[in-house]
């Protein structure tokens, strides 16, 4: 099967992970999110899977090291929609969708009544949002450029989206 892959040479945070078999790159997007993509070694997923926790997540982030890479990473777009009902309803918020509700900083109706309440996430990265996460430089340096380390994406990998706001 091929599959579209996008690539780019640059300057961005990597770690080849020592206490576990993977490597990741750290990509920063517009606004306040950052995304780790975690490349396990073959056949050792469910070993990397295992080991994510907030410890390895702030290690991660404490250990990652500025260095030149060729990213080799798959074009992906992934959307699903989730109707929040029950989880509204496990939080104790019943009233929302049983009884007419008060949104008259929304509405001029009085009193309308919700039926559903549907979130849509949307994962998408694709040229477009990879040109956004690279960032400006500018210098010259009399030193050789350190040889590049090439991370290919071309198997099951995992990717980790964090909102700094949250």
């Amino acid at each position: 099967v091929k599959v579209p892959m996008m690539f780019q040479s640059r300057a961005m945070k990597y770690l080849n992970d020592s206490l576990l078999p993977c490597q990741l790159v750290q990509l920063e997007y517009t606004g306040n999110e950052t995304a780790f993509f975690i490349l396990p070694v073959k056949g050792e997923m469910d070993t990397v899977i295992a080991g994510l926790s907030r410890d390895t997540i702030q290690r991660w982030s404490k250990s990652l090291i500025p260095s030149q890479v060729d990213l080799y990473v798959p074009k992906v777009s992934i959307s699903r929609a989730y109707d929040l009902g029950s989880i509204l309803g496990d939080m104790g918020i019943v009233d929302l969708l049983s009884h007419p509700t008060h949104f008259s900083g929304i509405t001029q109706n009085a009193l309308p009544k919700m039926s559903k309440v549907v979130h849509k996430a949307v994962l998408q990265f694709d040229e477009k949002g990879m040109e956004a996460a690279a960032p400006t430089t500018r210098g010259r340096s009399l030193h050789a450029a350190p040889k590049p380390v090439t991370v290919h994406f071309n198997r099951p990998f995992i990717v980790m989206v964090f909102d700094h706001f949250t």
